[in-house]
């Protein structure tokens, strides 16, 4: 969907404004009378919206503050800790496929398998 254009925005602020002030002249509990002639709304310019352009208003650069950056060692710490984790546990699925070591360590719990 694309962004609204500046023209957009404006009308469609004018639309609002049009309608509160219809919704502020006929209140929601008053029944308007069908054989006067309906008031007319004041007319809304553009003028009268006191709409600041971007470039009247300079831009307010943030203040920079100081910004804690603790859990950056706590969250290096659980990277090492399961990166070595996961380097031991692909050693050891490495070594058990190996059919010796395997037989090795299955002889080492008393099992031979032939």
């Amino acid at each position: 969907m694309p962004k609204k254009t500046r023209e957009e925005k404006i009308a469609a602020q004018l639309r609002r404004l049009k309608q509160q002030i219809a919704s502020q002249e006929i209140g929601p509990q008053e029944v308007p009378d069908t054989k006067t002639p309906p008031v007319s709304s004041p007319t809304i310019s553009l003028d009268s919206l006191a709409i600041k352009s971007p470039a009247a208003t300079p831009l307010a650069k943030p203040k920079l503050d100081r910004y804690s950056y603790s859990y950056v060692s706590s969250d290096l710490k659980k990277i090492a800790v399961l990166a070595a984790a996961m380097i031991i546990f692909e050693i050891s699925v490495n070594l058990t496929l190996r059919t010796d070591f395997a037989k090795l360590l299955l002889r080492s719990f008393g099992i031979d398998l032939g």
